[in-house]
């Protein structure tokens, strides 16, 4: 178990700070000064909460109160269907705000009697999408090229189709008998 908790300089200043603030609030207690009632009213914090940070600094030290992050933070829980329905509402929709989206959706699904998404879960499925496929679908292949396509492009149909030429003077190097090499004008 010593494994999900790193040493302390893997952590930001601010966590550290956040662990040592939470160490403080429990240190009396754990030096037998204060019991957890009295902490609880001085500090308003939850007895239950007092009783995880005590259980997770007698483990792991200090890094054990340090705020964990979820393995699954940024996913979107949702059955596929309902994420391809939000998905086709946004891209047919391009004047709606997401709150009427969000409408939309939980008023379809409620039909079906099926799980609604929270707007929270819209907002995400919205982020989701990528900003040329939103341009795509609101603004019309025009504006998409416009804005996500190369200026411009030249493709060949066959071998030698495009030449280039620069129109560069170029200087001509003229090497007498005895190899000593005379500049000319360029032509």
């Amino acid at each position: 178990m010593q494994n999900e908790h790193p040493s302390l300089t893997c952590f930001s200043e601010e966590q550290r700070q956040a662990a040592m603030t939470k160490y403080q609030v429990i240190a009396p207690y754990l030096r037998s000064e204060k019991t957890l009632t009295v902490i609880v009213e001085e500090t308003g914090i939850a007895k239950r909460t007092l009783q995880y940070w005590i259980r997770d600094y007698e483990q792991f030290g200090l890094t054990g109160l340090i705020r964990k992050t979820r393995s699954d933070a940024g996913k979107i829980h949702l059955d596929p269907e309902i994420v391809i329905a939000i998905e086709q509402l946004i891209l047919k929709y391009k004047r709606n705000s997401l709150t009427s989206i969000h409408r939309m959706i939980c008023e379809q699904f409620q039909k079906q009697s099926s799980q609604q998404p929270s707007y929270y879960q819209v907002y995400m499925v919205s982020q989701s999408l990528s900003k040329s496929l939103k341009k795509l679908a609101h603004d019309g292949p025009k504006a998409y090229e416009n804005q996500f396509d190369l200026i411009h492009r030249r493709e060949a149909r066959y071998p030698n189709e495009i030449w280039q030429a620069d129109h560069t003077l170029l200087d001509i190097l003229v090497l007498n008998e005895r190899s000593c090499s005379v500049q000319t004008k360029p032509i």
